[in-house]
């Protein structure tokens, strides 16, 4: 606590609002600078498409799915749901052609490295961190999801995005029987915040 830089760094009122947070959204209306984004939906919607969609178009600085502006930038995607030959065939099929220069993947993780990824990131210079999923990689997959101390991982990512300036992207599930499309008289139906697996602390701790 003696040695933290935020308390030494911004103990002040006006020091916190003269903070360079950055003012340009790494994916227009989609993903800001230095905060924790959470994509949450239903198995098998393309939750992870959409996140390698993302590194491509943020690495080549071409607009996200030819409509949101992007800010290009170094990428860095910690996959924990598929392995190389599941994403190869993912690549193929949507043609994907990032600036190879400028992405990194990691397919092994462990939730103890959060200092050392800290440390990556800074010396990167990664502005976009992908987490794909939060359950594989965090909490093993399991009923750990409901414990509260899931969701201080989600706390921790967003005080490490404040402190290097990087955003944070993370994917994650709903729960049982919240993928439904309708409700029981055929409404459709929209997930809410109840709806995301696991404890509440993992909604709240994102800021997006």
């Amino acid at each position: 606590v003696e040695a933290s830089q935020e308390n030494q760094q911004f103990s002040t009122f006006s020091s916190v609002m003269q903070m360079n947070v950055g003012s340009t959204s790494l994916v227009d209306r989609l993903i800001a600078p230095a905060t924790t984004t959470m994509i949450a939906a239903a198995g098998g919607t393309g939750k992870t498409s959409l996140a390698y969609e993302v590194m491509e178009a943020i690495t080549t600085g071409q607009p996200a799915f030819g409509e949101f502006e992007t800010k290009q930038a170094n990428v860095l995607v910690i996959q924990g749901d598929e392995s190389m030959v599941n994403a190869r065939k993912k690549w193929t099929r949507m043609d994907l052609a990032p600036d190879e220069s400028r992405v990194k993947f990691l397919w092994d993780w462990n939730a103890s490295r959060l200092k050392e990824l800290e440390a990556e990131i800074v010396k990167d210079k990664r502005e976009l961190v992908i987490f794909d999923s939060f359950g594989t990689l965090f909490c093993g997959g399991g009923e750990a999801l409901n414990d509260p101390t899931a969701g201080m991982y989600i706390y921790e990512l967003n005080k490490m995005a404040a402190r290097t300036g990087c955003a944070m992207v993370v994917t994650h599930h709903l729960g049982k029987g919240s993928d439904r499309h309708a409700d029981d008289e055929g409404k459709e139906r929209t997930p809410t915040q109840k709806d995301i697996f696991g404890s509440a602390y993992i909604f709240n701790g994102a800021r997006d």
